[in-house]
């Protein structure tokens, strides 16, 4: 992973951001610079070569590019190509995104090899992280660049060994399938869409990436005998994660008449997800956890911790991820150290690890991680709301707010979401949470001020300033509306030449 302080090695290029620091040839002092704008914008050959005229970043989400001898074909992206795709919205998971880039890519060549009648190595992967760190974000980023169609099953804690109560593993293909329909009137295919059988064609055929979330829950609690959410389920699971034929009823055009439909998992990509945070935290247990009954796993936090104290391990590890480990000692790092055997004590089964082929590690998101993904990643929430303040008050007959926020905002944001242990998912409901006072009389005075700042204060005190006397306090730090050209000097985030397109 980039560090926070990131520069590029090649002299004079001004690309300060995590997209490029990876790419073939931008830490050799001999690469080519190419001169943009002179005074603002340089850029050496490998970062110019994927990113001018966004030619990549803009066609990436449909999964490929235009192939430039033949404009009339299209072309799968490269491994790079599509580790910087899915890297311009999501913020400080290189080592995880590498390695789905590398699953992806394997992927998308198994099908050209199953078009030729080969039999290739299934490719899956197992993604392990905390809460709210970019797992599903980064699951459906992936699919995008692959060109396929993506659904995540949210529900396997449910799912039983067959013969007991509870979803089959069935299910979880069987609900793919409205996605997989979604993908293909997208694409054209609306007719084929609405049978099950067509679908159950293209999805053997043209290949699907499928989401399995909380895989932690399903893991074999050794100190609870006859455990059927276990070791149990994970063995039902391997037929459909191997690949295999399977039947699925459909129900038909008549009251029980039912539609069989055969599809070949061999051509879907798992990507399996947890946080592996059992109850009890890192503590061993016991512990109980939704339903009363004890717990005996210790968190892979603890697993990793323990396997590496007194051990040559860090050594070696440090050499194999060094390049994404902000320090030795960083405990957001803790998880990028993960290997097969800490899953297997944490209850997986070897099989089952075996399986995946892939395991892609996210990182704990820090103060400074969460301010990077307000403002920095495609999409991120500071652009949204600039977006949102510059429509505000046109109902009135006006031209809406210019919207900035101050560092000192940015840094109470980060700190405010960081405390609700939901990792970035809280970022979107805390700048919402600080705009919501301003956007209530934002409207009505878009006719006497014309930009919006967001102060820190302004976030403490979770209102508009006021008068003893029940008026606006406009003379108040936390007094949000300003007229542009005044002497109030606030900083804005990010600099539209901070981060050129």
């Amino acid at each position: 992973m980039a560090s926070n302080d990131w520069k590029c090695s090649v002299a004079g290029c001004t690309r300060a951001n995590p997209y490029c620091h990876s790419l073939a040839g931008v830490n050799d002092k001999k690469t080519p610079q190419l001169i943009g704008i002179p005074g603002k914008l340089y850029l050496c050959e490998s970062m110019a070569r994927l990113y001018a005229d966004k030619f990549v970043a803009e066609q990436a989400v449909a999964g490929r590019v235009k192939d430039k001898k033949d404009p009339s074909k299209d072309r799968l992206l490269t491994v790079q190509e599509m580790a910087v795709a899915i890297r311009r919205t999501v913020w400080g998971q290189d080592k995880a995104v590498d390695e789905i880039a590398l699953a992806i890519y394997s992927h998308c060549k198994n099908r050209e090899l199953i078009a030729q009648g080969k039999e290739p190595y299934k490719t899956n992967v197992i993604m392990v992280g905390p809460t709210g760190v970019g797992k599903t974000y980064i699951m459906q980023t992936a699919a995008k660049v692959a060109g396929l169609p993506f659904y995540i099953y949210r529900n396997l804690p449910q799912v039983t060994k067959a013969g007991y109560v509870g979803k089959d593993v069935e299910d979880i293909v069987k609900q793919a399938f409205p996605a997989a329909a979604d993908f293909m009137r997208k694409i054209g295919q609306t007719k084929e869409a609405d049978d099950p059988r067509k679908v159950a064609e293209f999805i053997s055929k043209q290949g699907m990436i499928i989401g399995l979330d909380e895989l932690d829950k399903i893991a074999q609690d050794k100190g609870r005998p006859g455990d059927v959410g276990g070791e149990s389920v994970q063995d039902a699971l391997l037929t459909i994660i191997e690949g295999a034929e399977m039947q699925i009823n459909f129900p038909g055009p008549q009251p029980g008449m039912a539609i069989p439909v055969s599809i070949d998992t061999s051509n879907i990509m798992f990507i399996m997800a947890g946080a592996f945070m059992p109850a009890g935290g890192d503590d061993a247990g016991p512990a109980s956890d939704a339903s009363g009954r004890s717990s005996y796993r210790p968190s892979l936090r603890k697993i990793i911790k323990e396997r590496r104290e007194g051990t040559e391990a860090a050594f070696g590890e440090r050499r194999r991820f060094g390049g994404y480990l902000e320090n030795e000692e960083n405990e957001n790092d803790i998880y990028l150290y993960v290997v097969e055997e800490d899953l297997v004590k944490f209850g997986l089964k070897p099989e089952f690890v075996g399986r995946a082929g892939y395991i892609a590690a996210l990182r704990f998101l820090d103060n400074n991680d969460l301010k990077k993904i307000l403002t920095e990643v495609e999409g991120n929430v500071f652009h949204k709301f600039r977006d949102r303040f510059s429509v505000i008050g046109t109902e009135l007959g006006h031209d809406g707010y210019a919207f900035s926020v101050t560092g000192e905002a940015l840094e109470e944001l980060a700190v405010r979401a960081a405390s609700k242990g939901t990792g970035a998912r809280a970022l979107g409901s805390e700048m919402t949470k600080a705009c919501k006072p301003i956007i209530k009389v934002a409207p009505e005075l878009s006719g006497e001020y014309d930009e919006v700042v967001l102060t820190a204060e302004l976030i403490r005190l979770g209102r508009l300033p006021v008068k003893d006397d029940g008026s606006y306090d406009t003379a108040h730090p936390a007094w949000p509306f300003r007229k542009k050209g005044n002497d109030n000097t606030f900083v804005t985030l990010p600099a539209e030449d901070k981060d050129p397109k």
